[in-house]
Parts: structure tokens; sequence; C-alpha cells
């Protein structure tokens, strides 16, 4: 007889082998093939097809944001690249009227 104590020992993924499953009667076997139904473990074959038809749904969607989210971040970067470009050319022009006016107290405080 199966006690308590040893169905605690048991993994979940070897219930069915703990059960001894060429001891069960037609019957029994049924039964087993019912609970597993019921319980999840076991599930037919259009369930398990749209399972994966879910995920692969599911992946499609992430793939396509990640498509869209890198084009995101690669014009953010040209934009960033090309603002601090315009904004070295606004240094170097203010550093050179500043210059060409004679004042030396303007101009770049580092040259």
């Amino acid at each position: 007889m199966w006690l308590a104590a040893e169905a605690a020992a048991v993994e979940p993924t070897s219930w069915l082998t703990a059960i001894g499953i060429g001891n069960l009667s037609a019957g029994a076997l049924v039964a087993v093939l019912v609970l597993m139904l019921f319980t999840g473990r076991l599930v037919t074959r259009r369930e398990h097809e749209g399972r994966i038809s879910d995920k692969q749904a599911q992946i499609d969607q992430w793939r396509q944001a990640h498509e869209v989210s890198e084009q995101t971040r690669a014009t953010l970067a040209q934009a960033t690249s090309e603002l601090s470009q315009q904004g070295q050319v606004s240094i170097d022009l203010l550093r050179s009227v500043a210059r060409q006016s004679g004042d030396p107290y303007r101009g770049d405080p580092h040259a």
C-alpha cells in the first residue's frame, strides 16, 4: 500500500511511475487518464497546437516591437550626433567672433 509519507517523497513528474502503471486495471487506467486531462498534465493535440500558435504570435509581436525600438534608438543616436556637431560649430563660431572683436576677456578662457 502506498503511504502518504512515500507520496511526499515522490517527485511531481514521476507520480505516474510511482503508481505502478503495470498493476492498474483498465478502469483505473482510464481514471488516471481522465485525472491527467482534468489537471492539465495531458492535453489534446488541438489545445497543444493552439498554445504553440499563441506563443508564436507572442514571439512575433515582441520581435516587431524590438525592431521598432531599434529603429527609434538609431534615429535618436543620429539626431544626438547631429546636434552635438551643430553645438560644437556654434561654440567655435562664438569663440572666433570673440577673438575677432579684440576684447581679451572674451573668447575661450582656456586658450
